[in-house]
């Protein structure tokens, strides 16, 4: 009669080894894979992001008031006496309540992460309030840097003022956006319009 034999324990270890090893392997893609696709989702949604802040910008300045008094300043930029970097207009692209002419103001509050105020904010009013009534809106707390350049058609300059210069001819929006560990930089150039004028 013939005795029956099982698996040695060699035979054994060696099976759970290889099945071991497969399995890791497999585990890692999936890992590897599935980190991929969230640093790419991350992106995408920095991305997209930033095309809704300059889709916006450019929206109101588009709508940058005509107005030919020289004492009314239209747009206006560079930074304010906190440090901050601003953008503010006077705009026919007001929406809700401000329908029609409304003065708008984008600024930078910096900070860090566990700073409920820091982030790109969008302060909006009737064209004649006071600054101090203007209604503030935190438009994300991921920008982590918001530059502004004005070109008047021979260089550009930092700061701006429609009273004193006119309307430019460019006005470049640069962004930062937090982004995991790392920062995503984004770019626009925009042409105002001009009323006519060259």
């Amino acid at each position: 009669m013939k005795r029956q034999r099982g698996f040695t324990l060699i035979e054994i270890l060696v099976a759970v080894t290889v099945i071991s090893l497969l399995l890791s392997t497999i585990y890692g893609v999936f890992s590897t894979t599935s980190e991929a696709k969230r640093k790419v989702e991350e992106k995408a949604a920095a991305v997209h992001l930033g095309r809704v802040l300059f889709s916006r910008i450019d929206r109101e300045l588009l709508g940058l008031s005509l107005s030919t008094d020289p004492r009314q300043t239209v747009l206006e930029g560079g930074r304010n006496d906190r440090g901050e970097p601003y953008l503010a207009m006077l705009s026919n692209a007001g929406e809700g309540p401000l329908e029609g002419l409304a003065r708008i103001r984008y600024r930078l509050v910096a900070g860090d992460d566990t700073d409920p105020d820091a982030g790109l904010w969008r302060d909006s009013g009737a064209a004649y309030q006071p600054a101090e009534e203007m209604i503030p809106s935190r438009l994300s707390g991921l920008v982590e840097a918001f530059s502004l350049r004005f070109n008047d058609g021979g260089g550009w300059r930092q700061s701006w003022d429609s009273s004193r210069d006119g309307i430019p001819k460019l006005v470049e929006v640069s962004l930062r956006l937090k982004l995991g560990d790392g920062s995503l930089p984004l770019h626009t150039i925009f042409q105002p319009p001009r009323g006519g004028t060259p």
